[in-house]
């Protein structure tokens, strides 16, 4: 369990923790300064970057603000497709859908291959060996090691 205390400006003066230890976080931003900050975003904005989804959020500004106006929003309709551009690379849900019919048909075609060929329980246990008798390869059982006829 956490106590805190509070500066008038709304900042943390101090955290207190169940061992009784206590964590005085410093000058900094009060914490509803956090909201909306992610990591590797600085608070300064010296390494701050846009998020990989900015330009199409411009897209979709620039859309509204040239076919909308304060008395007429009729022409959001326009700014569909760009919207839509925009929440795709939010979320990733057209991309997803199409990686899952792509899985869906690999595993469809994968189980529809005829395996005439394929090798049998013994070539498997062979590892591709020729199936000869040791004379015919030109091998002599070892001394040392057990040795296991292959039916």
């Amino acid at each position: 369990m956490y106590t805190e205390g509070w500066r008038d400006d709304g900042r943390v003066l101090w955290i207190e923790r169940d061992c009784g230890h206590r964590a005085d976080p410093g000058p900094g931003p009060s914490p509803h300064e956090y909201n909306g900050l992610r990591s590797g975003d600085a608070r300064d904005g010296r390494t701050a970057r846009p998020s990989r989804c900015f330009p199409f959020w411009q897209e979709v500004l620039a859309c509204y603000t040239t076919n909308t106006n304060a008395e007429d929003d009729s022409g959001k309709a326009k700014c569909a497709p760009v919207l839509e551009d925009y929440y795709e690379c939010l979320h990733h849900k057209k991309e997803a859908a199409r990686t899952l019919a792509l899985q869906a048909a690999y595993r469809k075609a994968e189980a529809n291959i005829k395996r005439d060929d394929a090798p049998s329980a013994g070539e498997i246990r062979r590892l591709g060996v020729l199936d000869a008798p040791l004379e015919e390869k030109n091998l002599k059982p070892s001394k040392w090691f057990p040795h296991k006829q292959i039916n």
